[in-house]
């Protein structure tokens, strides 16, 4: 599977944790207890998702079969199309781009239509998302973003048959200069309600920022700048990337209002999920993931309290300018358990593939469809992960991050991930019977003068013989101990 040598190193090795580490914490074992029989949330079994572009997923790409195998190994759930900025310049009645000036310029026979695109989730056992285009509103006029929109609907649920049930309104408008929140959602009223004049069974995802305290891009911007702003923009998205600070420089309108609240107070009845994007940096915003979410979550019930509006994640990855090499990997593993945790129903990583500086931050490489580290460690937690989140403490700040989740009658999954230069012991209970054995899979990651990652992976079993289970984490590393379910119901 991971055969591109430039960028894997793949060592499996029976007691890998007899070998000599950086360095060892010289404090005692930070004690971690894990509950099987205390539930705290289920765990949506479409959880994790990724972000192919239609350009990206040619008939020539996909011949091979590679990136249907790897997405179903991993596996992935839910996929999204036709992709994240290229979706607002994506017309899919014509298959082409509105603008072949703007992003993603590329367009062509073999790129990925919406046929192919279903015919890639059924093969892969994956739910589609479709992204429907906001700004030909803008660019055209409101009534062809509605028509299109419906027609879409149409087309796959009505005359094809495909029964897609989740539908996105717009891929990030609140960073764009086209609609304020309120231009956005009078829009997504008129383009929710006819689509689902064609199926009212669909669910349409309203999109924000995941800060509830971001006004918008255009609502910073004063109305004498506006014209100015925009023109910027296009030239930007045709390529003048050196632009984008000019744009942030017309900023300077104090105290907008809120996006999402606006959203909420105009389009609330129609909204049936809630969408958000994050590129997080790992300082600030990783270890504040939770609250934040949690107020998106509680703003949401505030405005919108006649029903329960889920929360999907349809891009996220560690900003690129976020995080040093291999504690990208750490970062990651981090915000999987943290999403879940502010019941985050769907995460989709982008990329799928990414070119240039997002190579690094991809699942599969772009040359050869081989699968990247990021992949590894996606693939760890989604084989892995259980049915239900289950109760995990740490008796000192000292211990690692972790996270339990239990499937029923199958196994207890903990991931324990150490972000230190040096090696961390581990002390693990487990309350209730005791397993007769735990397996332990860790992957290290470590910079080298030449690779992105030296990342290896390594397992081994212990047999139980005592309580508590005493091991030692490798220096950044992302550890799995598999034990087997005790006779618990979750």
């Amino acid at each position: 599977m991971f055969k591109n040598k430039e960028y894997w190193l793949i060592i499996s090795a029976l007691f890998f944790f007899s070998l000599p580490c950086i360095g060892k914490d010289k404090k005692g074992p930070a004690q971690i207890e894990v509950f099987p029989e205390k539930k705290i949330t289920s765990i949506n079994p479409n959880f994790f998702g990724t972000c192919p572009s239609f350009f990206n997923l040619s008939s020539r790409r996909m011949a091979d079969g590679k990136v249907a195998r790897h997405l179903k190994n991993l596996p992935i759930r839910v996929l999204r199309f036709p992709g994240g900025t290229d979706s607002d310049n994506y017309l899919w009645d014509a298959h082409r781009v509105h603008d072949p000036n703007r992003w993603p310029a590329y367009q062509g026979p073999e790129s990925m239509d919406t046929d192919r695109f279903i015919s890639l989730c059924r093969q892969i056992n994956a739910e589609p998302l479709m992204v429907v285009n906001t700004e030909i509103a803008f660019f055209e006029n409101p009534k062809r973003s509605v028509e299109l929109a419906a027609d879409w609907v149409h087309y796959c649920n009505i005359e094809k048959n495909y029964n897609i049930k989740y539908w996105e309104i717009g891929n990030e408008p609140y960073f764009h200069t086209r609609f304020n929140a309120k231009e956005y959602a009078r829009l997504f009223i008129k383009i929710a309600k006819a689509m689902k004049a064609v199926d009212p069974d669909i669910k349409i995802a309203a999109v924000g920022n995941w800060n509830i305290d971001y006004p918008g891009r255009k609502a910073m911007i004063s109305s004498k700048n506006l014209e100015k702003a925009q023109r910027l923009e296009v030239k930007y998205e045709n390529g003048n990337w050196d632009l984008y600070d000019k744009i942030h420089e017309l900023e300077t309108v104090e105290n907008p209002p809120k996006w999402w609240s606006n959203v909420f107070d105009i389009a609330g009845p129609h909204i049936d999920i809630v969408s958000v994007h994050w590129y997080f940096n790992t300082r600030y915003q990783l270890p504040n993931m939770q609250k934040k979410l949690n107020r998106l979550k509680n703003l949401t019930r505030q405005k919108i309290p006649s029903k329960e509006i889920p929360i999907i994640i349809t891009e996220w990855n560690v900003h690129k300018q976020g995080v040093k090499k291999n504690r990208r990997l750490l970062a990651l593993a981090k915000a999987i358990g943290k999403f879940i945790d502010s019941d985050v129903q769907m995460a989709f990583y982008w990329p799928l593939f990414g070119f240039g500086n997002h190579h690094p931050r991809s699942l599969l490489d772009h040359r050869d469809n081989s699968t990247l580290p990021n992949y590894e460690l996606l693939h760890l937690f989604s084989k892995n992960m259980g049915t239900h989140r289950i109760q995990s403490t740490a008796a000192s700040e000292n211990a690692p991050y972790h996270f339990a989740s239990i499937a029923r009658k199958k196994q207890i999954s903990v991931f324990l991930v150490n972000s230190k230069e040096k090696s961390q012991k581990i002390s693990l209970v487990l309350q209730g019977s005791p397993a007769k054995n735990y397996q332990l899979t860790t992957l290290i990651a470590r910079n080298t003068p030449k690779l992105h990652f030296d990342t290896r992976k390594r397992t081994m079993t212990l047999k139980y013989s005592r309580s508590p289970l005493t091991f030692e984490l490798p220096p950044l590393s992302i550890t799995l101990v598999k034990i087997p379910s005790p006779e618990v119901d979750p």
